[in-house]
């Protein structure tokens, strides 16, 4: 008995590993988040700090090596443990949150500058208004790094886009591919093992199952019983 436990104990050992394989690919390569950089302290000097985020690059290449790698680990996740699907949506999360960092509001306004840019054909008003003065020196050097800066940012909000729409794209693709494989039959619960299946009422089954997903949705926030 122990050595069937024991065996079947690993299919939870191995979707978690390459649950953090995919979590990993996706950071280091698609995202291209330096890991080391959120783990510095906030005593670094800004100097260093700056040299170190210089190193951060995420090009279009990248993004799809990325999340081709990311959804071929989690496909191996899910092939121990089918809640390895999730993967796609925790990088999404983490890469809004932590990664790219960014929000709706900013997105949808990388959006509309972007497309109101392709849809004008580069083109510019020609005006003959009075020119204005002329900027310094380091005012003139102010507004290109603003320039360069912003540019880079709506780059990287692009690029969150990108590895989005793939990774669910990927993530529903699984999903369908792996409802595919239970065919028309219905699932066989055993009573014993599962009460609230072969529980008469409605009701009761609505809310046991509704405690059960609450439960472990708050365990996934908070794992302080693990």
């Amino acid at each position: 008995v122990e050595a069937v436990a024991n065996t079947t104990g690993r299919a939870e050992v191995l979707c978690a590993l390459f649950y953090f394989i995919a979590f990993l690919c996706y950071a280091k390569i698609g995202a291209g988040v330096n890991m080391h950089i959120l783990n510095t302290s906030r005593n670094q000097n800004q100097y260093e700090r700056g040299k170190e985020e210089r190193k951060q690059s995420s090009t279009f290449v990248k993004s799809y090596i990325g999340v081709f790698l990311m959804l071929k680990f989690t496909l191996a996740s899910m092939l121990c443990k089918e809640h390895g699907v999730t993967a796609p949506l925790m990088v999404i999360i983490w890469d809004a949150y932590i990664g790219t960092n960014t929000s709706i509001p900013e997105l949808l306004e990388v959006v509309v500058v972007i497309m109101s840019r392709s849809g004008g054909g580069g083109k510019r008003k020609s005006t003959t208004c009075i020119s204005s003065p002329p900027l310094d020196e380091k005012d003139a050097i102010k507004k290109k790094l603003q320039m360069d800066q912003r540019r880079r940012r709506e780059k990287q909000c692009m690029l969150f886009l990108l590895r989005a729409i793939l990774s669910l794209v990927g993530c529903a693709a699984m999903c369908l591919w792996r409802l595919s494989k239970n065919g028309d039959s219905r699932p066989d619960f055993v009573c014993e093992q599962n009460p609230a299946a072969c529980e008469p009422k409605w009701h009761l089954r609505f809310i046991h199952y509704t405690f059960l997903w609450s439960f472990n949705f708050w365990l996934m926030l908070y794992p302080s019983w693990l």
